[in-house]
């Protein structure tokens, strides 16, 4: 609770701290498009009464104006710095865990994994073979249209990527022509390129 507590009051004051900052940025671009707008009606003033420009009153109305508009460009333009600050430290946040963070690592469960596989390969050093063959008619290159087939896995190990536990181990299954889901689609094809694509570590693919 004590820990809650000390957490809650250190975001406490950074958010405090947070909109102090905002509200001295935005006196402070105020100010300075205060003096502006200042100077230049000052300027226009001396100017038409020392008879410096007599003929650019338009001129100098068109730059109140322009000095008005200032102040809200200021406020743009601090929010956009800031905004993009912001932005930036999450974008190096992204590439420091994408560079120097290799992956989430379970050890426990490689572990547990890998003493199963010395179990069942007797201490032996395996080589893990994927071996994946397609049935299917077809000269090279060339990709026919398909009106049936089958899947089958005979000791498929799969994982999402190097270094991770296994979400599949040795499993084994056949799919039969026209075979139909849950939902009651066929899922073969989509089957057929989840295992082309996955990660697949040892076993047998056959369609």
């Amino acid at each position: 609770m004590k820990e809650s507590l000390r957490r809650i009051d250190r975001v406490c004051a950074s958010s405090f701290l947070e909109n102090a900052t905002n509200r001295w940025l935005g006196v402070r671009v105020d100010f300075l498009g205060n003096v502006i707008v200042i100077t230049i009606a000052l300027l226009g003033v001396i100017g038409t009464m020392m008879s410096f420009s007599t003929h650019d009153v338009g001129l100098v109305s068109l730059s109140l104006t322009m000095a008005l508009a200032s102040t809200s460009q200021l406020n743009w333009l601090v929010r956009m710095i800031g905004t993009m600050g912001a932005d930036m430290n999450s974008v190096e946040r992204i590439l420091h865990y994408t560079h120097n963070i290799d992956h989430e690592e379970v050890p426990e469960m490689d572990r547990l994994v890998d003493e199963l596989r010395e179990k069942n390969t007797e201490g032996g050093d395996v080589t893990a073979t994927v071996l994946v063959e397609g049935v299917s008619g077809g000269s090279e290159g060339q990709h026919p249209e398909t009106t049936a087939g089958w899947l089958e896995f005979r000791e498929v190990e799969m994982r999402y990527r190097a270094g991770l536990s296994f979400v599949l181990y040795r499993v084994s299954f056949l799919i039969e022509t026209a075979s139909e889901g849950r939902c009651g689609g066929p899922h073969r094809q989509r089957q057929v390129d989840a295992a082309a694509h996955a990660h697949a570590d040892g076993g047998h693919l056959r369609w």
